[in-house]
């Protein structure tokens, strides 16, 4: 039995060292080629085996080879793993007396960790950090901008498109051509630098086909012309923009009106009378605003030659929602200071009107038929109504405002013509006047339809204001001679007066109501007035101090008046107060 088996093991040894086909790899570890898997059959070279060469013609031992142990890494291959590519090296195989582990991963065969993008071919793979705990804060979501560079809005200055900036040439041309330049740019700037004086006439900045939000930067000072023949056609205004959507006027900049060669040329007209002539022809496009034509209405700018005394506003603004005027100050105009017309959305702040007390017929600020107006933290000095609301106008709210020397702040007048006239929601609150005809003062043309309603005076302080509270249902054109008692009036509703304080020089409280459309639902609360003491000897500065006057008061006035404020309130509603209900339902 031994011998058997020596012989049968020395002819296996012979059969396999006479066969090409047996490869020996590593430690002693064979296996026939032939029954290797595809994906295992790798060279040692890169060239491939050549095929092994005829057996013999001899014919092998009669007695069969003892089964062969199953061979290593004869194992299909591992799930999911891709075939290796060809040329490409076999890491060399564990000693056949251990199990192989299972094969490594290729370096980069995993698919990229979720929620990173892919990365660009030819880049390098950065080492990627090591793994962090989740953190309890996830990190801010990037920035809507994040990856856009933000770009500086273009500044259009007048200078470069040849401003000569002396007091003496004349750069209206200039001017429109630096805006039209800069209103084809959204966010634009037109820049009028500090330290030069541009003299410019009548400009029109035209809005209509201009991007939104354009700035008009003004530090320098622009003036007015002193020859009257260079102000053109239309001497109703003389800076005015139009149509320009979210239009931001600012600067620490002035401009001159030079008004004082017009406020003496029509000292016999009836100066008040013109200005609500002025502006009834302002109005004439109320309903033409939706044309094509850029001009405008040439009706308007007729019409004005008509009426003596007609002198330019120094700024309008004319239907332009969302501007801001702030910093500037405006003086010596030689009409009003500033109109703000047809507009939505505006504010005026630190803004500042400077012109004698005497100036005719120059207010501070006059709002027409405009809404969700704001004026606060200004100052206005002028000849006329530091403040006035005309008719159109809702929510408008002035607070922290120094007015005087002027007229104080006024609603109205309203009404002229027999025409309607609404205004309601008005808050005028935090104010100082000093030396002003007027103080809170509503003033409605005989003959008129409408309302005012909805308003309120409320922490006024006064010193030496000749009418601190006064309502004006008979208010008519004294330039035309007496004016007789109409039946029709624009009615007066919802104020409220509260916390007003101060001195007086004339009268402390008039109430001249309609006879038929008495002032209802009229309320005081806090008003402490005191007479200005005088001394004797004063001349035409003495004034006689009069009793206040209620006439047709409708309301409550909820503390004791003193003997100086003791004035007829009545209380409840009148027996006409259908007609004063109709008007009201007319708004």
């Amino acid at each position: 039995m031994r011998s058997s088996t020596l012989a049968i093991l020395v002819a296996f040894l012979v059969c396999s060292s006479s066969i090409d086909s047996c490869h020996a790899i590593g430690f002693g570890q064979w296996y026939w080629r032939p029954w290797l898997p595809p994906w295992m059959r790798l060279g040692r070279s890169n060239h491939p085996a050549p095929p092994p060469p005829p057996l013999p013609s001899q014919s092998p031992p009669s007695v069969s080879p003892p089964s062969l142990p199953p061979l290593h890494n004869d194992h299909p291959p591992p799930p999911l793993l891709p075939p290796l590519p060809k040329n490409s090296h076999n890491p060399p195989l564990p000693p056949p007396s251990v199990s192989p582990p299972s094969l490594p991963p290729l370096q980069n065969d995993h698919p990229p960790p979720p929620l990173l993008p892919p990365l660009p071919k030819n880049s390098h793979n950065p080492p990627l950090p090591p793994p962090h705990p989740p953190s309890s804060n996830p990190p801010p979501p990037p920035s809507a901008n994040a990856g856009h560079e933000t770009r500086k809005s273009p500044t259009f200055n007048v200078l470069k498109f040849g401003a000569r900036g002396d007091g003496k040439t004349d750069d209206t041309t200039v001017f429109r051509s630096t805006w039209a330049a800069a209103c084809q740019v959204e966010a634009s700037t037109v820049l009028i630098p500090e330290g030069y004086e541009f003299l410019v006439g009548t400009i029109s900045f035209e809005g209509r086909h201009c991007r939104k939000n354009i700035v008009f930067q003004l530090d320098g000072t622009i003036v007015a012309p002193t020859n009257r023949e260079n102000w053109g056609r239309d001497l109703s205004n003389w800076i005015v923009f139009k149509r320009v959507t979210g239009l931001t006027v600012r600067g620490k900049g002035t401009i001159e009106g030079r008004g004082s060669d017009w406020w003496h040329v029509s000292s016999s007209d009836d100066l008040e009378a013109i200005e609500d002539a002025e502006t009834n022809v302002d109005l004439l496009d109320e309903d033409k605003d939706d044309d094509d034509d850029d001009e405008d209405n040439p009706t308007e700018q007729v019409t004005f030659s008509f009426y003596r005394g007609v002198k330019p506003t120094a700024l309008r603004i004319y239907r332009s929602d969302n501007a801001i005027l702030t910093g500037i100050k405006i003086q010596n105009s030689p009409n009003c200071h500033v109109k703000i017309m047809n507009c939505n959305g505006v504010k005026v702040y630190n803004f500042s009107v400077s012109s004698p007390g005497d100036s005719p017929n120059t207010d501070g600020i006059q709002v027409h038929r405009s809404r969700d107006v704001v004026i606060h933290s200004s100052t206005l000095a002028c000849g006329d109504d530091c403040i006035a609301i005309q008719k159109g106008c809702h929510n408008v709210t002035v607070y922290n405002v120094t007015c005087g020397p002027g007229h104080g702040i006024s609603i109205g007048s309203l009404g002229p013509n027999h025409s309607k006239a609404c205004v309601s929601n008005i808050m005028v609150r935090d104010i100082d006047m000093h030396d002003t005809t007027n103080g809170a003062r509503i003033k409605t043309w005989q003959g008129g339809m409408g309302s005012v309603q909805g308003v309120t005076f409320s922490d006024i302080r006064m010193s030496r204001v000749r009418y601190p509270i006064i309502v004006d249902q008979y208010y008519c054109d004294k330039g035309k001679g007496p004016c007789s008692n109409q039946t029709s009036a624009v009615a007066v509703s919802g104020l409220t007066y509260e916390n007003i304080r101060g001195t007086y020089t004339d009268m402390s409280i008039l109430f001249a109501c309609s006879d038929s459309i008495p002032c209802t639902d009229i309320t005081l609360n806090g008003i402490d007035l005191q007479p200005v003491q005088q001394k004797k000897g004063h001349g035409r500065h003495h004034r006689h101090i009069h009793k206040p006057l209620c006439w047709q008061v409708f309301g409550e006035w909820t503390q004791p008046k003193a003997p100086q404020m003791d004035c007829n309130v009545q209380a409840g509603r009148p027996s006409t107060y259908d007609k004063v209900r109709s008007n009201l339902n007319m708004c």
